[in-house]
């Protein structure tokens, strides 16, 4: 017992530590994210929209690209067909016919493959990548050029918003993609950002002429790791916004985790390289090393609390049936005693866990908070509400699932040819 109490301790601790340290940071660097760069010369810039059966979302996605607030002269719009088999062709030919769009029609050979053939016939000096199920605010392009005006910017991501919440799923992805957008701030200013979303991310031509690597599980990780290599940085801008569609169904959701997981375990074994090294800054030297500490203090985190929730159920309904179920008399002792003045002010009362889990909470709610506020959104609509509980409550466990399969999935080699496809 005393080594899961000593284990217990130093995941607290290590939690902790890095939550205050990420807080400390934002209190710190707080105008951060008010930072606008404006622009001093508009560069080309081209939009690259590879695309496989997405009828239902394509014409929104071009719109969106077509309405950007940027000189048309400077923006031009390509999407790839890559050998769609529903109505995605048709769609994108009525926008090509009225020169909206530059099209090109291919054979199915992936998204990477769409990208990198529409890479290597762009003149632009800037890469604007979108996929086809996402959709730009209309100044999204505007407030992410102006960081290349910096010669070591090599990419750029934006803040990722999602569409419609309906389902708990949802709701869930909504909190976390807020969280996500405050912690990759932070992350850009320590030249620590490890992977370049599909959903708008901005490239330097130069940086990425050599392509995405068309193997790849999650390719926007491995050309984030790259250009890191090649000595650029990749910022991060809140003000430059793109919205995603998110899984519905737990199954959807997982196949979706899975891919990002295990391409990520791909690609840290790829850029093994980078740990350690001093050269990489950040990045190499404390933030990637410390995901492998992370990893299984979540799943050991989340493991003991279920231990503990489950051993505390069985205990609390061994009493009750003990005393038939008449468990009134014992609750009202129980809360009379919890509040009387001797109680409430005397912190011996409570164990040290008690105390690291009620931080951790106070924790949890400001860093969720802080993430919806400079994300742009209202921290008073109460509609979001169910979010946030949702959130705090099944997150964690759904997470921790998920990167248990993966580490499992990448140590038993499993069909990893399912993993492929059109996924986000």
């Amino acid at each position: 017992m005393k080594a899961i109490v000593l284990l217990n301790l130093a995941i607290y601790y290590f939690i902790l530590y890095n939550t205050v340290f990420w807080l400390l940071l934002t209190l710190k660097k707080r105008n951060l994210f008010k930072i606008k760069k404006e622009i001093k010369e508009y560069k080309t810039v081209e939009i690259i929209i590879p695309a496989y059966n997405e009828e239902n979302h394509i014409r929104r996605c071009i719109e969106s690209a077509i309405n950007i607030d940027y000189p048309k002269e400077k923006l031009k719009i390509t999407v790839i067909n890559d050998g769609s088999t529903d109505r995605t062709l048709e769609v994108c030919k009525e926008y090509a016919e009225k020169g909206l769009i530059n099209l090109v029609d291919k054979k199915n050979t992936g998204k990477a493959n769409s990208m990198n053939i529409a890479i290597g016939k762009s003149k632009a000096e800037l890469i604007a990548c979108m996929d086809a199920d996402s959709f730009f605010d209309k100044n999204t392009v505007k407030e992410m050029v102006g960081y290349f005006e910096d010669d070591s910017v090599g990419a750029v991501t934006p803040s990722m918003k999602t569409t419609e919440s309906k389902t708990v799923l949802q709701k869930v992805q909504w909190v976390e993609y807020m969280f996500s957008n405050y912690l990759r701030a932070l992350m850009g200013y320590l030249n620590c950002l490890y992977v370049t979303p599909g959903p708008g991310s901005m490239y330097r031509k130069e940086a990425i002429i050599d392509g995405f690597d068309e193997s790849n599980l999650t390719e926007d990780t491995d050309i984030a790791l790259r250009i890191h290599k090649k000595g650029y940085k990749i910022a991060n801008t809140l003000h430059a916004v793109t919205y995603t569609e998110t899984p519905d169904k737990l199954s959807e959701l997982f196949k979706q985790r899975k891919r990002w997981y295990v391409g990520y375990f791909d690609n840290i074994q790829k850029h093994k390289d980078i740990l350690l090294k001093k050269e990489f800054g950040e990045l190499g030297m404390w933030f990637l090393p410390t995901n492998f500490i992370w990893l299984p203090v979540i799943l050991l985190f989340t493991g003991l609390a279920s231990y503990e929730y489950i051993s505390n159920a069985y205990r609390y309904t061994k009493n009750a049936f003990l005393i038939d179920f008449n468990i009134m008399p014992h609750l009202s002792k129980w809360i009379a005693e919890l509040f009387t003045l001797e109680n409430i002010f005397n912190p011996l009362r409570y164990n040290i866990f008690t105390l690291f889990n009620t931080l951790l909470l106070v924790f949890a709610i400001t860093s969720i908070l802080l993430g919806v506020k400079f994300s742009g959104e209202r921290i008073r609509d109460k509609s979001k509400i169910p979010n946030y509980i949702f959130y705090v409550m099944i997150y964690g466990y759904i997470m921790s699932t998920f990167w248990f399969y993966s580490i499992v999935y990448k140590i038993t080699k499993w069909n990893r040819e399912e993993l492929r496809g059109w996924e986000a």
